[in-house]
């Protein structure tokens, strides 16, 4: 039975792990399905029938959840005066810096793997950089459209090699692997 972030994978998109339940409760009313294992039967055959509808509906779902999710946000932090959004919005830099900040990056323990997974859409792999630092992973982005850094907390120490990278329809995997 395939889970939904299989699924959503295998079809290039990127499910953060907090949108996970609110992304199966909306594909529940959709699918009109009630448990898992019917969850799990419908994601199969929607991905094998019409996986370009299914990517449509998930990237639907994820754009709404974004938009509630930046909505929360802002209400829950006071409202800047006007100048003062103009001033930030008019800084490249202050903007680079809250866009890195909003990239959602999930680290996952997985055995003895650590798995990194990132949204970077429009990034190609030789605009990269990519490093394996003491306790974090940097990541450093330098494209035409996107200029960012970041720096990524590991939950343990990681073999410095091998590490596996891969970048397919804007979603970035590292796969690191845990020291003994």
């Amino acid at each position: 039975m395939a889970s939904l972030l299989d699924v959503a994978l295998r079809l290039g998109i990127y499910v953060p792990l907090e949108a996970e339940e609110y992304v199966k409760s909306e594909l529940a009313k959709i699918f009109d399905v009630s448990d898992e294992r019917e969850m799990g039967e419908a994601l199969e055959y929607h991905c094998e029938e019409n996986p370009s509808e299914l990517r449509r509906i998930l990237r639907s779902i994820l754009r709404e959840w974004r938009r509630t999710r930046a909505g929360d946000l802002v209400s829950l932090s006071a409202s800047p005066p006007v100048a003062q959004v103009s001033r930030s919005l008019s800084n490249a830099s202050n903007w680079e810096e809250s866009f890195a900040e909003s990239l959602l990056f999930d680290v996952i323990e997985h055995g003895p793997y650590i798995l990194v997974v990132a949204e970077l859409p429009g990034v190609k792999r030789n605009e990269l950089d990519i490093q394996l630092l003491e306790n974090s992973l940097y990541v450093k982005v330098n494209s035409k459209n996107c200029k960012l850094r970041r720096y990524v907390s590991l939950p343990d120490r990681v073999e410095r090699e091998p590490m596996e990278i891969s970048l397919k329809n804007g979603v970035l995997l590292i796969r690191l692997r845990k020291r003994p």
